[in-house]
């Protein structure tokens, strides 16, 4: 079932428990309620918030919905008695600041909690009953355990949980979480922060499984903890066994980006909200477990269910994208409609880098942002999986090693490991990119003469890489067999995890502040330890890796040359791996 009515994105979704009523919220500034079994809205649209709504969420009796926009105002809905739509007078909880990206009721349905700044509203009065809690940085996700008793939440640096009734703090894992949910069971937390998704003991706190099913931006456990179903930048729902983590089923697929996800009462449907500005209801595939407990199942029909859209261009406020994203990652940037959408997603990716010194939003191909030369055009470049170097065993580590110890010197290993580890994390602002990276110099560019829609094939010979090839438009120049006029550089963005070292400890802090114990860095003899990581390094330097193509700009400061794919490179030989290309560039 097709749902029309929003002007913009969905945002958000909320069965009410007990009716056939869906309720959507979006970043046209309203909410609506929707009749599934007509596949009409209810009434006129909820504009009380005149703001994007960015959260909404149903009480576990059916009698409430509460709602959070982008300004902070928090409303609180009642269902109509006889279940058929909202009452259209909301109750506004005052006193809130900041974006509302995280709100859930409790299971009494007498409170709920918010993000941000976490604490609990009493429903009925509008006091705060438990919290504040300063949680160090911005919490984007809420959820309670089903007993009620917990009440966790997911941050930028960790997940928090409190005993709801002592507000005593319970349990902080140290892991970024911009989603946060307890499964059915209250025996796992199950959490998100875009990249992967991690199944935690809710007691200790010790990781059960993690895996990266795909590039999401949020899930939804169903209500009888047998699968979980996830959205992508890749435009799918997908659904996983949540006791095997198999997939269950073909992905959904939808004409744009997904992000609004919810689960009904009795499992059996799901719906998405998508940046077209449309909610869809679908059937939710049985795992194989369900097959088998019981095929009366598999006999039912949902009425109004209809096959899956076609893809289709729809209109829609490109920046609303980026918008919606600025929850999911933690990140609070002022909303500005009008601004092209790269600036948008610009504006949203500098602040990730900026606030994390994470490299990993560099890693995409496509087009580069206007914004930035080092940022994609558009969040669809990170649909293709990023590149992953050959495995090496322990063994293949330490045979590497000792084949090094005759070539390369250890002194010089230490002292290249030293300057390394002393690098600052990445500076990102003002469009501007202040990259450290190894950068080798470009010595000559051949276009070959096989030309296939404007994008080129050239051969690249650069000083201390082996040769390779980049297809791309043609945007050097130079002409067919000569040198290049500009200067290139190919160079391989540092990243801290090659130490085998955690990242940067701090947001704020200079990593020329931070020297972890035992590493070559430190005053005193150097320990066999220290040795053995140096070496490892350099092993780890050698293999193959995706490396960014810049060209220099008049007033010295570079631009990156977009690819169609990633342009994967490799030394000649270890010799090439030394201080001396250690650069920080400016990226324009």
């Amino acid at each position: 079932m097709t749902l029309k009515g929003h002007k913009r994105l969905v945002s958000d979704i909320a069965f009410i428990r007990g009716t056939r009523l869906l309720v959507t919220g979006s970043t046209d500034r309203s909410l609506r309620v929707w009749d599934l079994d007509t596949g009409k809205q209810v009434g006129e649209p909820l504009l009380d918030h005149n703001t994007l709504v960015l959260r909404v969420a149903a009480s576990p009796d059916g009698r409430w919905i509460v709602s959070g926009g982008v300004n902070g105002s928090i409303l609180v809905w009642e269902v109509a008695t006889d279940k058929t739509d909202l009452k259209r007078v909301p109750i506004s909880f005052e006193g809130h600041k900041g974006s509302i990206y995280g709100v859930v009721f409790a299971p009494d349905s007498e409170t709920f909690a918010k993000d941000q700044t976490v604490c609990v509203w009493k429903r009925e009065t509008g006091k705060i009953v438990l919290g504040p809690f300063n949680v160090g940085s911005w919490a984007c996700s809420v959820s309670y355990s089903p007993d009620g008793k917990k009440l966790a939440a997911g941050t930028a640096k960790h997940i928090i949980v409190w005993n709801t009734k002592t507000g005593e703090e319970l349990l902080k894992i140290e892991q970024e979480a911009f989603g946060i949910a307890f499964t059915p069971d209250g025996l796992r937390l199950v959490s998100t922060n875009g990249r992967y998704v991690r199944f935690s003991d809710a007691t200790t706190g010790d990781i059960i499984k993690q895996f990266h099913p795909h590039t999401f931006t949020s899930f939804a456990i169903a209500p009888n903890g047998t699968k979980f179903a996830t959205t992508s930048l890749d435009n799918t729902t997908r659904f996983f066994d949540l006791t095997t983590f198999e997939p269950i089923g073909e992905p959904l697929e939808h004409p744009q980006f997904v992000l609004g996800l919810a689960f009904s009462e009795d499992n059996q449907l799901i719906a998405t909200g998508c940046s077209d500005s449309l909610v869809r209801t679908w059937t939710v595939p049985l795992s194989e477990s369900e097959k088998e407990s019981t095929q009366k199942i598999l006999k039912k029909t949902i009425p109004g269910i209809q096959p899956r859209p076609r893809r289709a261009p729809i209109q829609t406020m490109q920046e609303d994208i980026a918008y919606s994203l600025f929850g999911i990652f933690g990140v609070h940037l002022p909303v500005m409609y009008g601004e092209k959408k790269q600036n948008a997603l610009g504006r949203l990716l500098q602040e990730v880098v900026a606030r994390s010194g994470d490299i990993s939003a560099l890693d995409w191909v496509g087009q580069s942002s206007e914004f930035n030369s080092c940022l994609p055009a558009s969040i669809t470049s990170y649909t293709a999986p990023p590149y992953t170097p050959p495995f090496l065993s322990e063994g293949d580590i330490q045979t590497s090693i000792s084949l090094l110890r005759q070539d390369v010197a250890v002194d010089l290993a230490l002292k290249f490991y030293a300057l390394l580890d002393n690098l600052n994390a990445p500076r990102f602002a003002n469009c501007r990119l202040q990259l450290h990276c190894i950068a080798f110099r470009v010595t000559a560019v051949t276009q070959r003469p096989i030309e296939h829609k404007g994008i080129f094939t050239y051969e690249v010979k650069a000083h201390g890489l082996r040769d390779l090839q980049i297809t791309t438009e043609d945007l050097l120049q130079f002409s067919r067999g000569r040198r290049a006029r500009q200067s290139f550089l190919l160079v391989r963005p540092w990243d801290r995890r090659l130490l085998e070292l955690p990242y940067y400890a701090d947001d704020t802090e200079s990593v020329d502040d931070f020297t972890p114990p035992g590493s070559p860095g430190a005053e005193g003899p150097v320990d066999p330890e220290s040795i053995e990581r140096a070496m490892r390094l350099i092993v780890r330097l050698g293999q193959p890796f995706s490396a960014f193509l810049l060209a220099q700009q008049p007033n010295g400061e570079y631009k990156r040359i977009a690819s169609d794919r990633d342009i994967i490179t490799q030394v000649k030989d270890v010799d090439y791996v030394h201080g001396r290309n250690v650069r920080t560039l400016e990226i324009l």
